[in-house]
């Protein structure tokens, strides 16, 4: 503190670790553990995940005097000497071109500042994190307790395979057609029966409707096994919502 290094620890167990990249639309109520969990999954390599800020400078370090803002973003780091293999395996999921992801969450992999040698791709670079910043601005929280407990939202139904999260952001905007109305659907932090929804601020009227009628809409489109997700208290309330 004294020498007012910066220190992180590191995501993975590895004895040499490396950045692989950071994920584009990443957003701070991302679950850390079921990220890394997932990516570990999908590249068949032990990887982890970290909330930090993105390196914006050569030396991966703040200026003295700078006062502005860092922006953060979800940091993938694995084994150094297979960082760039990790990282080409990911560009199939979350590439520039990819229309669907592993968990319904759009996101994108950005290679680190230190591993672009082009000028015009280190603009390109930079575009990327101001828009990351903005998002992290402007992204919206919303909450519901009505399930009896967070980690059903992974639990696929019987017959067809899908889960409540792959549900909720498939759901469309009404505003704009082409996106979900939800952006991430996430188990809240220290908590065991709260989820936590993000959305854009142009989607607030319509995802606060969905988010109160969770489970009247889910009655209306899904099976009834996904009613077994809830509280009795839940379902109580809900008798006569239609």
């Amino acid at each position: 503190m004294n020498l007012e290094y910066g220190l992180f620890p590191k995501a993975c167990d590895h004895e040499d670790t490396a950045e692989v990249g950071w994920l584009l639309y990443s957003t701070r109520q991302q679950n850390e553990e079921r990220i890394s969990g997932l990516i570990s999954q999908l590249v068949k390599e032990i990887v982890g995940a970290k909330w930090k800020p993105i390196g914006t400078n050569e030396c991966n370090r703040k200026a003295a005097k700078d006062t502005i803002a860092r922006t953060y973003a979800l940091h993938v780091e694995a084994a150094a000497h297979r960082a760039a293999a990790v990282r080409h395996k990911l560009s199939t999921w979350y590439g520039s071109i990819s229309q669907v992801f592993p968990d319904g969450t759009k996101m994108r992999i950005v290679p680190p500042l230190q591993t672009i040698l082009s000028y015009s791709q280190k603009i390109k670079y930079a575009m990327l994190a101001a828009h990351q910043a903005a998002i992290s601005s402007r992204i919206c929280p919303g909450s519901t307790w009505e399930l009896s407990a967070n980690l059903v939202l992974d639990c696929p139904e019987p017959e067809s395979g899908r889960a409540l999260r792959q549900i909720l952001l498939s759901i469309q905007s009404q505003i704009f057609p082409s996106t979900p109305l939800f952006h991430t659907v996430n188990q809240t932090w220290r908590s065991s029966n709260r989820i936590t929804l993000t959305f854009h601020p142009e989607n607030e009227a319509d995802t606060r409707s969905h988010i109160a009628s969770l489970i009247p809409f889910l009655k209306a489109t899904e099976s009834p096994w996904f009613m077994k997700l809830f509280t009795e208290e839940a379902k109580l309330r809900h008798t006569s919502s239609r």
